[in-house]
């Protein structure tokens, strides 16, 4: 999706659609301010026409920590600059950049079965200044939807309880809190009304 900040035309914030619409797992938004340096082989810049932003995540590492796991996640983000040179003829200048990405988030101890099997950052919206000819300020907010697997769940639904495999999809579970007696006392709300 593309944007307009401080009239630099922004692109790679996730549009509102395709935000995660249910939670499966965990969900976790934070910030970042970083400055970014145009190194001294390209041309310094007068202003800012466009910027592309993406954010890939190349690792996931689980340390057990005394209250729960930590989750830390690695990547890189990746910036495409479209900038005027600094000078008479104001030519344009293409600036590829890419720079580490890492945060944490906890998973608390009543979770500890709990795998993490896929993680993807959302950019919910970024902000850039040309500060100098050589320094950009950028703020940008991510949104992390971390999907839990419960690889260590042993449940066995016969054919009679198939109506509740879609709400245990539907839910985070894990074997301590869901048994098969638990499953069993699941009532059809629109069956008990009608």
């Amino acid at each position: 999706m593309e944007i307009v900040r401080n009239f630099i035309n922004i692109i790679g914030v996730s549009p509102e659609d395709e935000l995660p619409n249910k939670i499966n797992g965990q969900i976790v938004q934070h910030s970042e301010i970083e400055t970014i340096i145009i190194p001294d082989n390209k041309p310094e810049a007068k202003s800012i026409y466009e910027i592309m932003v993406d954010v890939k995540v190349k690792s996931i590492r689980t340390i057990n920590a005394p209250l729960g796991k930590t989750i830390l996640v690695d990547g890189e983000k990746q910036y495409k600059i479209i900038y005027t040179e600094n000078g008479d003829c104001e030519k344009a200048n293409i600036l590829y950049i890419n720079i580490p990405y890492n945060t944490f988030f906890e998973v608390s101890k009543d979770k500890v079965d709990i795998g993490i099997n896929n993680i993807k950052v959302y950019i919910l919206d970024a902000y850039f200044d040309l500060i100098s000819s050589r320094t950009i300020y950028c703020h940008s907010v991510y949104l992390l939807d971390a999907k839990y697997s419960c690889e260590n769940i042993n449940i066995e639904l016969n054919e009679e309880f198939d109506y509740n495999k879609e709400i245990l999809s539907e839910i985070s579970i894990c074997k301590d809190k869901y048994s098969k007696d638990k499953i069993n006392k699941l009532i059809d709300i629109d069956a008990e009304y009608l």
